[in-house]
This record gives C-alpha cells, sequence and structure tokens, in this order.
C-alpha cells in the first residue's frame, strides 16, 4: 500500500518521513490514550489566556482537540474540534 507513494520533499531525505511503527493507523487509534501533553501550569496559563483573547460567545475552530479542554467554558458559544479519536 505505502510503496507506491512518493516520499520526501526535495529538502529532507525520504528517510526523514519513515515511521518507527508502519502499521495502519487504526491499530494504534483504535483504543483511546487519555493523556494530556502539557504540565498543569500550562494547562492553567492557556486557559488564562484563552479566556483574555477569545470573544465572549465567540465561536473557534479547535485544530488541537483533545478529552480535555482547555477552552474556558464561559466564553465560547460553539467549539468545533478535530481530534484523532472519536469521542466516547
Amino acid at each position: 500500500m505505502l510503496a507506491g507513494l512518493v516520499r520526501g520533499d526535495g529538502v529532507f531525505p525520504p528517510a526523514a518521513y519513515e515511521r518507527d511503527d508502519e502499521s495502519p493507523d487504526d491499530h494504534f487509534y483504535g483504543v483511546a490514550r487519555k493523556v494530556v501533553h502539557i504540565d498543569d501550569g500550562a494547562i492553567a496559563a492557556l486557559g488564562r489566556f484563552y479566556a483574555e483573547v477569545f470573544p465572549v460567545r465567540g465561536r473557534l475552530l479547535d485544530l488541537m482537540s483533545s478529552w480535555r479542554s482547555h477552552l474556558p467554558s464561559d466564553r465560547t458559544n460553539e467549539v468545533v474540534g478535530l481530534g484523532l479519536i472519536p469521542s466516547s
């Protein structure tokens, strides 16, 4: 399946785009992994920042959506999220 794909972009060698595990993604993402990628202090700081810059009752497209939101619930009217694992 991957044999027909051209890897590399002329800047980085094709090996730069190889994965350690070339098995289908649905094998990895089939199991929910509820982790956070930043510590509690960073989450709190991000929440404060969002509260300052988001308009009241605004609409937001969240391209880094997760099971745990950093968005202030009292500021957003509508959030459309894109994540890797379907919400449960």
